[in-house]
């Protein structure tokens, strides 16, 4: 009982430090020569909604397959602007000869996601302006499907 006791007194101690914490993020700064809403006439201050809840399934039923998402499957895990990593996906080096001489492009490795595919920063030959073949690094793009 007195265990209890102490659990609950220091449980009510600390919840103002707790909450204390949580504060909302300040204002945007407005745009350098905007009307403040207050001086447009007719406008209507909308306070910010705040984030609906993320769907946590059903935990009290962990054999509930259709409402838990499984670490397995593509749509577990947070959601991105390039879809849900699936696989990576190995590109070879490839080889090229140049002037007589046999010249190998290193590989990459691309992820696949449900939304396309993710390279990343990568070496390739590229021909320069007077046909010499020079190196260059290819920058990080996205590839939708």
């Amino acid at each position: 009982m007195a265990r209890r006791t102490v659990v609950l007194v220091m449980a009510l101690l600390l919840a103002p430090l707790a909450t204390a914490g949580a504060q909302t993020a300040p204002a945007a700064p407005a745009t350098p020569g905007a009307p403040s809403p207050s001086a447009v006439p007719g406008a209507v201050v909308v306070p910010p909604q705040p984030l609906p809840a993320p769907n946590t399934g059903n935990p009290s039923n962990p054999a509930d397959f259709a409402n838990n998402p499984h670490p397995t499957m593509p749509w577990f895990g947070p959601d991105t602007p390039y879809g849900q990593f699936l696989r990576w996906i190995w590109v070879p080096p490839r080889a090229f000869t140049v002037g007589g001489q046999v010249v190998e492009q290193p590989g990459y490795w691309v992820a696949e996601t449900t939304a396309g595919y993710y390279y990343p920063d990568h070496w390739a030959l590229a021909q320069g302006p007077a046909g010499e073949l020079t190196w260059r690094m290819v920058p990080r793009a996205f590839q939708p499907r």
